[in-house]
């Protein structure tokens, strides 16, 4: 279906004695734009090189409509693991409601849900940053332009969950911002400060008996939300009693000397000489924060 856009009208003098009253309209179907001519009535015969100016000035106007962003839409996020890029989208579409290639300054700003503001960088947004994107709510494809960041290009925060605001600006106005939930966001590290290893741990009987004796002898941990470590033990000496298992105790310290967890690896039925892996979990560890990891009596 074409719509109807008046773009062009008046009453000119192409010389002294030629008047023309013409009306020059713009007609939009999905994909294509058609000129339409009404003319008045002329005085005298006028020369083609006038119609041709008239008719480019009224191409003109036309095509600066068209290409003048109206309605900004569609802004969304989304993340890939494996290249570890967040890609935003959107649309622009003209007064005719027909998604176009605007050129513009496009600012994207990220915070995390700690209000830290993690990135702020302004883009300069030309034809090559659009492309045709085919979905599920788009079967035939939509122009859709799309700016790439890399994770490396936004600062790790506390959290990995926040808001993105989108501020689009071009020569003849803007956008109010647009606020969108983002996820995935890069997080700081968890630091734990290592005893010097190895170290051992001895544990005793109610009449101050040896009754094992175990050898921390490697510790290593990742941090995933959940803060994971594994330690690597070996039993020295174990006495010949039931009551004779290896255990280990430890406990984690934050930057601000509170204690986060108070811990010990349990039932370590072992034989003297053997070597044991065993992974320990801590919850309630925030990005970020540094510990101290001890073993204790």
């Amino acid at each position: 279906m074409l719509s109807e856009k008046p773009a062009f009208a008046g009453f000119f003098a192409v010389d002294p004695l030629v008047y023309l009253d013409i009306h020059i309209h713009c007609l939009y179907n999905k994909n294509d734009m058609i000129i339409l001519i009404q003319g008045g009535y002329f005085m005298r015969k006028i020369s083609f090189f006038a119609i041709a100016l008239i008719v480019c000035a009224a191409f003109f106007s036309c095509s600066l409509n068209s290409n003048v962003p109206k309605i900004l839409s569609n802004v969304r996020h989304q993340y890939d693991s494996e290249s570890e890029e967040h890609t935003f989208f959107w649309q622009f579409y003209n007064k005719f409601d027909k998604p176009i290639e605007a050129c513009a300054t496009i600012n994207i700003t990220i915070s995390n849900d700690k209000q830290e503001e993690v990135f702020n960088k302004d883009f300069q947004v030309t034809e090559s940053d659009y492309g045709t994107r085919t979905s599920q709510n788009y079967p035939d494809g939509e122009l859709f332009g799309s700016i790439v960041i890399p994770d490396s290009e936004i600062e790790a925060g506390v959290s990995e969950k926040g808001k993105a605001t989108i501020t689009a600006t071009f020569d003849k106005g803007y956008f109010e911002p647009v606020i969108i939930s983002v996820d995935d966001l890069p997080q700081k590290d968890v630091t734990i400060h290592l005893p010097q290893l190895p170290i051992k741990s001895d544990h005793y009987g109610n009449d101050n008996e040896l009754l094992s004796s175990v050898s921390v002898t490697d510790i290593s941990y990742e941090y995933n939300s959940v803060l994971k470590i594994k330690f690597t033990v070996q039993m020295d000496y174990r006495a010949d009693s039931p009551l004779a298992y290896g255990y280990v105790p430890y406990k984690l310290t934050n930057q601000d000397g509170i204690v986060v967890a108070n811990k010990q690896i349990m039932s370590l039925d072992m034989n003297v000489g053997e070597i044991m892996e065993k992974e320990e979990y801590v919850s309630d560890i925030e990005p970020g924060d540094e510990l101290t990891l001890s073993i204790t009596d």
